[in-house]
C-alpha cells in the first residue's frame, strides 16, 4: 500500500475507499512498529565523493564507470567504460 502508515490504512478501510479489506484485531495501531516496517524505513550513508587514504602502489584501487553514448561509434557500439587508478 505505498508504504502508508497504520492510521491511513484504518481510515481507509473505515471510509470504505478499499473493497475486500477487512481489518482483523485492535483498531488502533500497534505501540510498537513490526520488523518489516522497521526495516523499510532504514537508511544508509551516503558513499563519499573522496576517499580518506591512497593505494599504496598502483593497481591497488581501481575505479571504473560505464556509460551510455549518444553518439554510435563506426563499429555501432554505444558504450563506454573508463578505469581510474587510485595511486
Amino acid at each position: 500500500l505505498a508504504h502508508l502508515s497504520v492510521d491511513a490504512v484504518l481510515r481507509m478501510v473505515r471510509s470504505g475507499m478499499v473493497e475486500g479489506m477487512s481489518i482483523i484485531g485492535a483498531s488502533k495501531p500497534p505501540k510498537k512498529p513490526c520488523a518489516t516496517c522497521l526495516a523499510g524505513k532504514q537508511t544508509r550513508d551516503s558513499i563519499p565523493k573522496e576517499t580518506s587514504s591512497s593505494a599504496p602502489h598502483p593497481n591497488y584501487r581501481i575505479s571504473s564507470d560505464l556509460m551510455e553514448g549518444d553518439t554510435r561509434t563506426p563499429f555501432g557500439e554505444r558504450y563506454l567504460d573508463t578505469y581510474v587508478d587510485q595511486h
